[in-house]
């Protein structure tokens, strides 16, 4: 189904039921990942099987002596896929629809009782089932956190940024929390309406400086007024100014 710098995800069965095996690279070049790719998956599981929301990837379970992490199966490909598939048309309500789930997913994992960080949010990060219901997936670099206190992780010092979804917070070496998190989401919601990646077609750096100095992308005037307020609220340079 897909692959990336970890794994790859492959169709399975089981029990006459169709899911989804997230599987780490053991061998070859990837070897050197391996030790790296199995933390990462203990910590994926953890947090997945501790969540129980509609627009959140389900996990079934692990077997971690295979380096295997075993999920529903979402027959609709990614958000991102999606998205760059002009010949499917979307209309203003299915973006909006779209847009809500992928919020309303957020929103979960950023309540109190929840308190995690996603830390990678993006279109390509989000599945799709076959009636396009969302589900928020790849939890490789998320994090548990108490809000009263910093988040602290394993990988503190070396946070692996997706930059143009990048808060510009974490350019300047902070560890990513809710309101990073949330600056992402509004990247992520600007991609919907616009059926664009943000900052396309521009080098790294060109996106960083952009960032750093307060140039967002243009919304185009078809996006809804709502949705518009929203992501000009989500990626406000000041993290305390972004919604909660």
């Amino acid at each position: 189904l897909g692959s990336g710098g970890y794994g790859a995800v492959y169709r399975g069965s089981f029990e006459g039921g169709k899911i989804a095996v997230k599987a780490m690279f053991e061998t070859g070049m990837n070897n050197m990942m391996s030790a790296a790719a199995a933390r990462m998956m203990r910590k994926e599981a953890l947090i997945l099987c501790s969540l129980n929301h509609p627009n959140i990837i389900r996990v079934f379970g692990t077997v971690p002596e295979k380096g295997w992490l075993v999920m529903e199966l979402c027959e609709g490909g990614s958000l991102d896929e999606l998205l760059r598939d002009h010949d499917v048309a979307l209309d203003s309500r299915e973006k909006a629809r779209l847009a809500k789930e992928t919020a309303t997913g957020v929103a979960y994992l950023h309540m109190k009782d929840v308190s995690i960080v996603h830390g990678d949010m993006k279109a390509a990060n989000v599945l799709l089932t076959k009636r396009r219901v969302v589900k928020l997936c790849d939890f490789g670099m998320a994090e548990a956190k108490n809000r009263s206190k910093t988040m602290t992780s394993a990988g503190a010092g070396r946070v692996a940024l997706t930059v143009a979804w990048s808060a510009p917070e974490l350019f300047k070496g902070k560890q990513k929390t809710f309101a990073s998190d949330v600056y992402a989401l509004g990247m992520t919601l600007w991609q919907i309406f616009e059926r664009q990646e943000p900052f396309s077609a521009m080098p790294e750096a060109a996106i960083v400086n952009q960032c750093l100095s307060g140039v967002r992308p243009d919304i185009s005037a078809a996006t809804p007024a709502t949705a518009k307020k929203l992501i000009a609220m989500s990626w406000a340079g000041n993290p305390s100014s972004r919604p909660r």
